[in-house]
């Protein structure tokens, strides 16, 4: 069965073209575009790696690319959303690969988990790039050989 991985990405092109990217070579992928069905599935299935983007919307509900991003990371403490998921992947220890545009976390205690001991290898950084993504994914493969 091919590992499972988990990719949380509101920019839908962004997402296919990754999704399409990873599924060539031979990872079965779960898709979504926000933060609600991102955690669930992240819960409900032995993920082996999540692509995540830092900024993306709190659920489907909303029309015109959902919420306003500002609004969304102040309602989650000044923290974007994207980041409760990588934290919530790390601790569960979940190889993640984040795939935002911006490299600073904001979240304090993500920031610490990064950078632990137990948890620092997990954790990597990349643009949306489909071609770094799975560069990254390759490197993550290589690693454990």
């Amino acid at each position: 069965m091919p590992k499972k991985i988990l990719l949380v990405e509101d920019n839908l092109s962004a997402q296919q073209e990754i999704k399409t990217a990873v599924q060539k070579k031979g990872y079965q992928v779960l898709a979504t575009d926000n933060f609600t069905d991102g955690l669930k599935l992240l819960k409900e299935n032995d993920i082996w790696l999540l692509l995540s983007d830092r900024y993306i919307p709190a659920n489907d509900k909303e029309e015109d690319n959902k919420l306003d991003m500002a609004a969304e990371v102040t309602a989650a403490g000044g923290v974007p959303l994207g980041e409760l998921i990588i934290k919530e992947a790390l601790k569960r220890k979940i190889q993640t690969i984040s795939i935002s545009s911006f490299s600073n976390l904001k979240d304090q205690e993500l920031k610490a988990l990064t950078k632990s001991k137990e948890h620092k290898n997990l954790y990597r950084y990349t643009g949306k790039s489909a071609g770094k993504v799975i560069s990254q994914i390759d490197n993550l493969e290589a690693a454990k050989r």
